[in-house]
């Protein structure tokens, strides 16, 4: 902001606060304004920053932006201050002439300070014609002798605060406005960022979930009682978009601890309409989900046989999500009585006829109310449970005219948020129009307001991205110049898409058949003249007709057991000159591509027995030839080379390469995958990659990351290395100093201890010696697997403040007993929320104090030779807790006060004698399971237990000893005692 001829003090001063009571506090929004706009108003105030300015007010954002004759005095600097404090959102445009104003770096002070805080405060930084390096180093001429001048007039203390915002400001992402980045698209993602916020901050994190718990509990009460043996599946019927998959989802979560195993099968109609081997695919889901393992099924009958032998022995809960026609219970799972009569389907439908074959259990859910719609709807466009007085009467016509549908009533209401009265009045009338049947013309409202861009966005994500990372298309998205970042927030803002908990793009049936119909309607008769082909069927109608079709813009075939068209890919590729994606499975590709394709963005060739050598698509973003047949001598990279914009390089599992590819000429690589090359052995340069982000060579034989002298300067956004099981024996040293490393995963059996960045959020080291761990300082994750423990390195981790998961996989080795010892007198972090210790076997070893771990939620020992472990009742917090392989452990001291216990098992505790009463957790707890601990003799309360958790699930087995006593002190007789399986559950 413009502050000129003010006389101000050095610092702004503090109001008097707030207590922490205060709910003011704790809570962001609470002030007048959502975005405080700063900014130094010589250089920018009618020009960019106006734009910013008058575009927030225009979408109805509270914007602060200082007005030029402001007087300077006590009262301005206390509101100035609240201002900051009690905003959200600081948007700072840094400009070259911005350290100019002491203002401007006083109120940047303060915007770190309260980001600092961890309250909510964001810092959405834009850079206008000066580079964030600039800003974080401060080592220009005007830097320089602006702090100069400063230096004469305040004192060491305050420069040096103003000195580390800029810096840290430096070091965030934002935007960087230049001559050659549009200033319109800047202010249009900035603006699609802010709103990204303000919804998350005013939604609740189950605005999903409005009215569910009735129907979780309906549909539990139709899981637990049955009216014959038979009677194991529960179907969900109704019609699109009321919610079925969501109330299955929150049944899942609430009864799965009940079962032995359980899975959740999502999507099975597009699994089983897949052209090769559909029920295969589905089967092999099904086996790797409940058996914990990669299974790969070879046909039905093997299918059916793993299932009947290996997963029918367990008491399952199998959800199968979004079942039509083509789904055959005998086909894919044998027969239903191979199942136990414990085992629970559920099965959500659109078509009932899917379920009459079945003696099922039906549930049907009632329309959403009235009063539960009204509340959805305003989550989303309002914010708020309620809409405000003059949008109720708009909001109930709204609610209404989506007939109260709530996928409709989602989509409807983030489509008007922060959208005025005009713009209510437009959509409802256009609602209205729409027959009420049909809900995906009703959703297509929402996406008639995306920009062009979005739009090619979205479609890609429906007809091909649903279930897949965001990495790949985000690539091929900025390559092809749509702007992802803008437009995938933009689609996360208005409920088209979700992000899932995987990083993976998930999108609701009906917008996924709206993406499709839309792709569809051009040319309802001529598949070969959509802009999309994701069906072998439309492919293959390609590879058979003889002209060109440039209206192709992407195109997936699945080549696996097809013999028509396998030589004819290469051909078909030529045929399609306006592709920007093309994805080949299981292909044999053979020919010759030069200039076949000059607008290809993203290549994916998976499991390809043969790849093209003459390429010349120069404008490649993105190479993926995972599993496919290239050797070193493959000629295709001198026409990929040519231009090197190639942004990510995926060679997994190519292990036919022996020697790394030369990407020298790729300046632009961002990711680089040679994972599962097992035959790859040498160096691997790294030095000319200088936008490398993310690096994986595990399971490799490459033995050196090369470069030379000054990798830290050339590698500044590095932030993963991978190389779990691989020949990589130390790193450069250069790449210790790397700040911006984050996350290192290594495996060495180098007998010499390594240095490790400083800067690392996440560690994984196998088998790897470490010097230590002292300087790790911002350490969230650390897991030592198979690691020679150093009585050092453990003594380390107590200064690990911000580590919140810690793994210790000792090693077996005889000689590290010494080491095994220092575990006793380990200090561990207050701040762990996971701890996992295992092969912990020298008798000599006592588990280190839980004293003040109250954060932490899981606890995890196993294979360890402690006769004790110290008392529990420090672990507030804690809900799992895991005890395996435990032969010395006699007893457990402070069980019996853990509130938030949830899971709880003991496996194989030889020694284990005695129980405590679990009376103050037996309102959480979901599930216990005890086995093979022969000298236990008793649970203590044991019955209280079994009341007071009537839809739990107890598991006892080969407890030859157990007597179960009350709390009046009797006990059961000892043929019940050796009962080896208890069951609670209905």
């Amino acid at each position: 902001m413009k502050k000129s001829g003010v006389q101000a003090s050095a610092s702004l001063k503090e109001p008097s606060s707030p207590s922490p009571s205060d709910p003011k506090q704790q809570s962001l929004p609470v002030g007048e304004y959502e975005v405080f706009l700063s900014f130094r108003g010589p250089d920018i105030r009618d020009s960019f920053a106006d734009w910013v300015y008058r575009g927030l007010v225009r979408s109805k954002i509270r914007t602060f932006r200082d007005e030029e004759d402001l007087q300077r005095g006590e009262k301005m600097e206390h509101f100035l201050l609240r201002a900051i404090v009690e905003t959200k959102i600081y948007v700072p445009i840094i400009s070259p002439k911005y350290v100019d104003s002491r203002w401007c770096l006083q109120e940047l002070a303060k915007m770190v300070e309260c980001w600092k805080l961890g309250k909510g405060h964001v810092i959405l930084p834009i850079f206008y014609f000066v580079a964030p390096s600039e800003v974080k180093k401060q080592e220009s001429v005007g830097f320089k002798s602006a702090f100069k001048l400063y230096g004469e007039k305040f004192d060491a203390a305050t420069i040096g605060q103003w000195k580390e915002a800029l810096k840290q400001v430096g070091e965030m992402k934002g935007w960087h406005v230049t001559e050659h980045v549009g200033q319109g698209t800047v202010i249009n993602e900035v603006f699609v960022q802010i709103e990204s916020h303000l919804r998350n901050s005013y939604k609740l994190a189950t605005d999903e979930l409005v009215g569910i718990n009735s129907h979780v509990e309906k549909m539990k009460k139709l899981l637990n009682h049955v009216d014959s043996a038979s009677q194991k599946i529960v179907g969900i019927h109704g019609m699109s978009g009321t919610g079925k998959t969501t109330i299955a989802k929150a049944v899942y979560n609430e009864v799965s601890a009940q079962f032995d195993q359980s899975c959740f099968m999502e999507d099975v109609r597009r699994i089983l309409s897949t052209e090769n081997g559909g029920d295969v695919t589905l089967q092999t889901n099904i086996i790797s989900s409940i058996l914990k393992v990669d299974s790969q099924v070879r046909n039905v009958g093997e299918g059916i046989n793993i299932i009947r032998d290996r997963v029918c022995r367990h008491k399952v809960l199998i959800v199968l999500d979004d079942v039509d026609e083509r789904f055959d219970f005998d086909r894919v799972f044998g027969r239903l009585d191979y199942f136990s009569t414990e085992s629970r389907f559920i099965i959500t439908t659109t078509d009932k006829r899917v379920l009459i074959k079945f003696d099922h259990k039906l549930y049907e859910p009632e329309e959403m109310s009235h009063e539960y719609s009204l509340m959805l709807f305003s989550k989303h466009a309002f914010g708020a449970d309620h809409p405000p007085g003059e949008f109720l009467d708009r909001s109930e016509k709204f609610v209404e005219a989506a007939s109260r549908l709530p996928i409709a009533l989602k989509v409807i209401g983030s489509l008007l948020f922060r959208r005025d009265m005009k713009f209510w009045d437009a959509k409802l009338a256009e609602l209205r129009s729409i027959h009420p049947t049909k809900v995906q013309e009703r959703l297509r409202i929402s996406y008639n307001e995306l920009t062009y861009y979005e739009k090619q966005i979205f479609l890609d994500i429906a007809c091909f991205f649903v279930g897949e990372g965001k990495e790949i298309p985000f690539y091929m998205w900025d390559g092809c110049g749509y702007h992802p970042e803008g437009g995938i927030d933009s689609l996360l803002m208005k409920s088209l898409i979700k992000i899932n908990e995987k990083n993976q793009f998930w999108m609701h049936d009906h917008f996924r058949r709206l993406g499709e119909h839309i792709v569809h309607e051009d040319y309802p008769q001529q598949s070969f003249k959509r802009s999309r082909i994701w069906s072998n069927e439309d492919a293959l109608e390609i590879l058979r007709a003889r002209r060109s079709y440039y209206r192709v813009e992407a195109l997936r075939i699945d080549m696996r057991n097809m013999i028509e068209g396998q030589d004819g890919v290469v051909p078909l590729m030529k045929k399609l000159p306006g592709l920007r994606y093309l994805e080949v499975a299981y292909g044999r590709l053979v020919g010759d591509l030069k200039e076949a394709l000059p607008k290809l963005r993203c290549l994916r060739l998976r499991h390809c027995s043969s790849v093209p050598a003459n390429f010349s698509m120069e404008e490649l973003t993105v190479l993926e030839l995972r599993g496919s047949t290239v050797k070193d001598d493959w000629k295709g990279w001198n026409g990929l080379l040519l231009k090197g914009q190639l942004k990510v390089v995926d060679l997994s599992s190519c292990r036919d390469l022996e020697t790394p590819p030369d990407l020298s000429r790729c300046p632009s690589l961002q990711v680089l995958n040679l994972s599962h090359c097992s035959a790859m052995k040498g160096q691997l340069p790294i030095s000319s990659l200088t936008e490398l982000r993310q690096l994986n060579i595990s399971r490799t034989k490459i033995t050196e990351l090369s470069g030379g002298d000054n990798l830290t300067t050339k590698l500044q956004k590095l932030q993963t290395i991978s190389a779990l099981d691989s020949a990589l024996t130390s790193l450069p040293a250069d790449l210790q100093h790397l700040s911006s490393l984050k996350t290192l995963e290594w495996t060495t059996n180098s007998r010499n201890a390594t240095n490790v960045p400083a800067g690392l959020t996440r560690l994984t080291l196998s088998r790897t010696k470490v010097a230590n761990l002292s300087d790790l300082e911002d350490l969230e994750e650390l897991r030592f697997e198979h690691c020679p423990p150093q009585t050092s390195i453990l003594e380390d981790i107590a200064r690990l403040f911000k580590l919140k998961t810690l793994m210790l996989r000792f090693s077996e080795d005889s000689s590290s007993q010494d080491d095994q010892r220092a575990i006793t007198t380990m200090a561990l972090p207050l701040s762990l929320t996971r701890l996992h210790v295992s092969h912990c076997i020298h008798r000599e070893t006592s588990f280190p104090s839980l004293v003040g771990l109250t954060r932490l939620t899981e606890l995890y020992l196993i294979e360890f030779s402690f006769l004790e472990i110290p008392s529990l009742n420090q672990l507030v917090a804690l809900e799992t807790l895991r005890i395996l392989k435990a032969p010395n452990l006699v007893n457990l001291d402070g069980l019996e006060g853990l509130e938030h216990l949830i899971y709880l098992t003991f496996e194989n505790c030889g020694a284990l004698k005695t129980i405590p009463s679990l009376r103050a957790s037996s309102t959480k707890l979901q599930k216990l399971v005890i086995r093979r601990c022969p000298r236990l003799t008793e649970i203590q309360e044991f019955d209280k237990l079994k009341k007071s958790l009537p839809s739990k699930l107890i598991r006892i087995r080969e407890c030859p000893s157990l007597v179960i006593v009350d709390e009046e002190g009797s006990s059961s007789g000892q043929d019940s005692a050796r009962t080896s399986f208890v069951s609670t559950a209905g």
